[in-house]
Order: structure tokens, then C-alpha cells, then sequence
């Protein structure tokens, strides 16, 4: 099954991440009433409401921004304090290591959903 359309609801995305925002929006359901199936099966083409969290490619690429520059930063304030370049580097290179796989690790996790 593939998505050949898709827009954004606001209303719904906001309740995504917080569910008490939908408080004052009792009428989503009713909105979308075109999306409630009733024990039909789907056949073909249809309108469907997929619910679930985007890859963003922008915040990837910042995450490892900032994963970059707190291991070059971590790396330089050790390898002064230690007056060792090679422990500085080993610091540096494993702290980048580790921030690399919480990025893959949560990017793996978004692409589940």
C-alpha cells in the first residue's frame, strides 16, 4: 500500500504529541467521518488517516550537527586537560560513536511506525 497524497492537520498533529490538546476539539471524529470504516474491507483506492511520527530529515542533520561538535569540542577541552592528543581523540571519536548510534537507533524507531 503506498501514500500517493498527503497533508497535515494540525489539529490532530498537536493531539499526536499531546493527547489533552484534542480536549477542546471533541468534533475531530465527526470532521473526519470520510476516514471511519465499519468492518468493510478496503478494496482499491481509499482515504485513509495514517496517525504517526514524520523522519525529518532537518532535525537528522542537526542531531548530528550538534553530535559533531560536542565530540570536537569534548575531545579538544580533554586532550588539554590530559595533555594527551591520543586520549582526547579516543574521548572524542567514542563519545561521537555513541551519539551516532542514538541517531540511528531513533531514526530506525521512526521509520517502524
Amino acid at each position: 500500500m503506498s501514500v500517493l497524497s498527503a497533508e497535515q492537520n494540525s489539529v490532530l498533529t498537536d493531539g499526536f504529541s499531546d493527547p489533552k490538546r484534542l480536549a477542546g476539539h471533541v468534533d475531530v471524529v465527526a470532521r473526519h467521518a470520510s476516514f471511519v470504516l465499519e468492518g468493510a474491507e478496503v478494496v482499491g483506492q481509499s482515504k485513509a488517516l495514517l496517525i504517526g511520527p514524520v523522519f525529518s530529515p532537518a532535525l537528522a542533520g542537526f542531531w548530528l550537527s550538534v553530535a559533531i561538535v560536542t565530540s570536537v569540542v569534548t575531545a579538544i577541552v580533554v586532550g588539554v586537560v590530559s595533555n594527551s592528543a591520543a586520549t582526547g581523540l579516543g574521548v572524542g571519536s567514542g563519545l561521537l560513536a555513541l551519539l551516532t548510534a542514538v541517531q540511528a537507533l531513533v531514526v530506525w524507531l521512526v521509520r517502524q511506525f
